[in-house]
């Protein structure tokens, strides 16, 4: 039995939510975390997209937009760099940003290199 759509992203992005808020309850810089989880969620979409998790449309639902959807966030991201310019670092906010989209990007191709050999 196939579960609905809705309920795949949702119960996807449950456990993404709930991942996320754990990660940022032991983090002690929340900005640099969110690079993390971004990185992290760059990789599985990798996985989902060309490596090893690679499947059917269910998998990318659930994975993809529930959990890697509610793990990942530019818009706290772009919160957080406007953070930074607002207390006078433009810096520390473009380095932030320039982070995220370079450990994503790699992150990315990381996961899609974990693809699996058809036999």
């Amino acid at each position: 039995m196939e579960l609905p759509k809705p309920v795949l992203v949702a119960s996807g992005g449950l456990v993404g939510a709930g991942t996320r808020w754990a990660l940022l309850q032991v983090a002690d810089d929340a900005a640099w975390a969110l690079v993390g989880m971004n990185a992290i969620g760059s990789f599985v979409l990798g996985m989902l997209i060309h490596g090893a998790l690679r499947g059917d449309g269910s998998r990318r639902l659930g994975v993809g937009v529930g959990f890697c959807g509610a793990l990942t966030t530019f818009s706290t991201l772009a919160v957080d760099a406007a953070h930074h310019l607002d207390a006078g670092s433009p810096l520390d906010g473009a380095g932030l940003l320039l982070a995220s989209v370079v450990t994503g990007l790699v992150a990315l191709l990381g996961g899609m290199a974990t693809r699996r050999e058809s036999a």
